[in-house]
């Protein structure tokens, strides 16, 4: 088993790169979870805001254009324009992704949960190093 810090993650032309959320980040995206009536109720929407805020730290593949953070307890974090931006994106499978980080960590692939099939189209290189993606020419 491996302790997993922080990925590239590959979406086509989009690479994002992610870390594992802090114990109050966690916390805090936990804390959406309540039961009402006997029910598990999620905000889902702002779960995965929040994940997508405080998982993202580098951007590659969008032209002329640098994430900006702000702090919030110590940690760097998106501001909400740039979480704004990669959402108005629509990268495929990056509401899967911000899910699975919120829940723990940082996985080492995307699986379906309703079909349990690996995510085509996205790949997760685990750790710090990366190799740059050649630019098109």
């Amino acid at each position: 088993m491996k302790i997993v810090r922080s990925a590239w993650v590959d979406f086509g032309e989009i690479r994002l790169k992610i870390e594992r959320l802090t114990p109050n980040q966690y916390m805090e995206i936990t804390s959406l979870q309540t039961f009402e009536g006997g029910k598990i109720k999620v905000d889902t929407h702002k779960k995965l805001w929040l994940a997508i805020k405080y998982c993202v730290k580098e951007v590659e593949g969008i032209d002329n254009y640098s994430l900006i953070f702000e702090d919030q307890d110590g940690s760097q974090v998106l501001t909400d324009d740039c979480v704004m931006d990669l959402v108005s994106l629509q990268v495929e499978n990056l509401a899967w992704l911000a899910s699975k980080v919120a829940e723990g960590g940082i996985p080492n692939e995307l699986v379906n949960p309703l079909t349990g099939e690996k995510i085509k189209g996205v790949k997760i290189l685990i750790g710090e190093n990366k190799q740059k993606k050649s630019k098109k020419k």
